[in-house]
């Protein structure tokens, strides 16, 4: 399944240092892939379709299971089909907001919560990076690069599949914020984001969930809760509802929130609310980058300046 892979250099990473936050004692990791329909394979000039049963890829090179410190966030990378046929039905728990007027202020957490508990310049590459290299990862599905400057970005090597990419804090009540560039190739359900509440490596029998908030360059938005990717099954909270606030197609710079707090999902663009669900299925869990190619292969966008606060005791 892989496609033409990007020409860029990758630095080893740093040892993590100890942050405020207490991170598990976590399992070897595992790639779990679940391909559901054989129609979502390249066609062309790309490899040819991977078979349609469900499979496991055990730790190999790529995923050394060799003991690391406790406080070191161990990635995984998942990739499964986007069905979007299965899961373009909104809950009735969803709701969108009145659109901001120009003269309301964009929303600040830093009024709000206080100062991030983490933040992009503290997590350099170490927080991404592949247990086993010291790397950021470049798989088969997914490529990770930074640049001078301590920049990310995020390719999805295969179209229409959702990938991401864990980092290792456990959080449960929290606000994140990232600012996101598009490429030059940026059209259509091509989309990035963020996967949270994302279970810890190797404990779970149905491999990831969580919730899935993207932005797409058609200037949709999506939020969708992957509720198993062993088999794959998800449904859509918001499924690419169009709003003015996100910046659409290639070269475009946005600023992405997500606010979880007492089962309440918040999806905030360039610093105003759009978009309200309700959904407690889960209560906790690990954050990773998202990409989805949409209908196109290599598909990168550039993360900078991400932000997060961890809120179980700011109330």
């Amino acid at each position: 399944m892989s496609s033409l892979v990007l020409a860029a250099c990758v630095r080893s990473a740093p040892i993590a240092e100890p942050t405020p936050f207490e991170f598990p004692t976590l399992a070897a990791p595992t790639a779990v892939i679940v391909l559901a329909s054989p129609s979502a394979a390249p066609t062309g000039d790309s490899p040819a379709a991977p078979t349609p049963t469900p499979f496991i890829i055990t730790p190999t090179s790529a995923f050394s299971p060799t003991p690391e410190p406790s406080v070191t966030p161990e990635p995984i990378v998942e990739t499964e089909q986007a069905e979007q046929a299965a899961t373009q039905a909104a809950q009735p728990t969803a709701s969108r907001t009145p659109a901001p007027t120009p003269s309301d202020p964009p929303f600040d957490p830093v009024l709000a919560f206080g100062g991030p508990r983490l933040t992009h310049a503290a997590m350099g590459t170490q927080y991404w990076a592949d247990r086993s290299t010291g790397r950021l990862p470049n798989t088969s599905e997914i490529q990770m690069t930074s640049d001078a400057a301590g920049n990310i970005s995020v390719t999805g090597k295969f179209r229409e599949f959702d990938t991401w990419w864990f980092s290792g804090p456990y959080l449960e009540e929290l606000y994140v914020e990232m600012d996101v560039t598009t490429g030059a190739v940026c059209s259509g359900r091509s989309s990035y984001g963020l996967i949270l509440y994302g279970p810890e490596a190797g404990t779970s029998s149905t491999g990831a969930h969580g919730y899935i908030v993207a932005f797409a360059c058609d200037g949709t938005y999506l939020l969708r809760r992957l509720n198993s990717s062993n088999p794959y099954s998800a449904d859509a909270l918001f499924a690419y509802q169009a709003d003015d606030l996100i910046l659409a197609g290639p070269n475009q710079s946005n600023k992405l929130g997500v606010l979880i707090r007492a089962g309440e999902i918040s999806i905030y663009a360039n610093g105003y609310l759009i978009a309200t669900a309700f959904d407690d299925t889960f209560s906790g869990g690990r954050f990773g980058l998202y990409v989805n190619a949409g209908d196109t292969d290599n598909f990168t966008y550039t993360m900078t300046n991400l932000r997060l606060w961890d809120l179980r005791d700011t109330r």
